[in-house]
């Protein structure tokens, strides 16, 4: 570890770690009552600095539960602390062994079916219309149906997963992007990026997290079909934004883990990441469902339905109203199709704290 970062960590000689068990153990006794951790600083080569030491490799960021765990569907308290550090340093996990493969054998026949029929389809319908969206060359994202086998409480929710989500985001969550994603032999390497530009909450180093995305493989995927790649602690707040922008240029680490089906890459929205190339002879399909915070709202991927009258406002009285026009837009639709609906006319709830 470089002097600067054993500054910046107050760490003696003998405080040095060594293990990645001992870095997590340094990192939990530093974190300060205000939830900041005093050693990331603004700039983002002291928030690259102690990556190196706690995501250095894959096998660094693995979460495995034991047959007992397994067996009992909840995590042990030192597993469940070692998630919560790894999230807030590197942003990312690798979750193993967490799916029943039965399940993921009917998701996977099922969605072939799905993939040969959106293929048909994409010739008749109007590019508005389709489920399917080009993600580079030679892959594709489709949205899944919310239907059997894709809504079986074991796809959704399985309990290890379910209680690390609830850990890192609480018990208010919803799904915002639920569909799989299809690489197929000769894809090429997508540009780093992240999904949603996030909120800026004006904290200094690692913001509350909104999301997490669960990239789950249906075959097993390595480097040679084309893997994603990450940036591990890329989804921390840095004064300089462009920090993270061009990592082909720049000495940061970056992580391309392989996964086997029934794992899972669990990793913050804000992570900057990509899918890389496919150089194999067969395609690479993964499942890829975010959880968010229900009060959060990704307006950039998934815009709201607007009234006609709203595409003539200027765009300052188009981002104030937004939200209340299409409230008022579908209100006027149901009515006009007749329909009741319990969720635009009772107002805002007061809830319960």
């Amino acid at each position: 570890m470089c002097p600067r970062l054993r500054h910046q960590m107050q760490l003696t000689t003998s405080e040095v770690p060594s293990t990645v068990a001992e870095a997590l153990s340094l990192c939990e006794g530093r974190v300060d009552t205000d939830g900041q951790v005093p050693w990331v600083q603004e700039t983002g080569e002291s928030l690259s600095l102690h990556t190196d030491v706690v995501c250095r490799d894959a096998k660094s960021l693995e979460l495995a539960a034991s047959e007992r765990e397994r067996r009992l569907g909840y995590w042990r308290p030192s597993q469940l602390r070692r998630a919560f550090l790894l999230r807030r340093i590197c942003g990312l996990l690798l979750v193993q062994d967490v799916f029943d493969i039965q399940v993921l054998a009917n998701v996977s026949s099922a969605l072939q079916h799905i993939s040969q029929l959106e293929t048909e389809r994409s010739h008749r319908v109007a590019e508005s219309s389709r489920v399917e969206a080009s993600r580079g060359h030679k892959r594709r994202e489709v949205k899944v149906p919310l239907q059997h086998p894709f809504t079986h409480q074991d796809l959704l929710s399985p309990p290890l997963l379910r209680s690390l989500v609830q850990l890192l985001l609480g018990n208010r969550i919803e799904l915002d992007t639920f569909s799989f994603i299809e690489s197929r032999p000769g894809s090429t390497d997508q540009p780093w990026h992240f999904d949603v530009p996030l909120p800026d909450f004006g904290l200094k180093g690692v913001a509350p997290s909104v999301g997490l995305v669960s990239v789950v493989p249906l075959v097993n995927v390595m480097p040679t079909n084309g893997a994603t790649e990450f940036l591990p602690g890329s989804h921390c707040q840095a004064a300089d934004r462009r920090f993270w922008m061009d990592a082909e240029t720049k000495s940061v680490l970056r992580l391309q883990p392989s996964l086997t089906v029934g794992s899972l890459a669990l990793f913050d929205l804000g992570l900057r990441h990509r899918g890389a190339a496919n150089s194999g002879d067969s395609s690479r399909t993964i499942l890829y469902m975010s959880y968010v915070h229900e009060w959060f709202r990704d307006a950039i991927n998934f815009p709201e339905p607007q009234s006609s009258a709203w595409h003539s406002w200027t765009p300052t009285t188009k981002r104030l109203l937004s939200r209340l026009d299409s409230r008022r837009y579908l209100q006027e639709l149901e009515t006009r199709l007749g329909v009741v609906s319990q969720s635009t006319g009772e107002g805002r709830r007061d809830l319960e704290l």
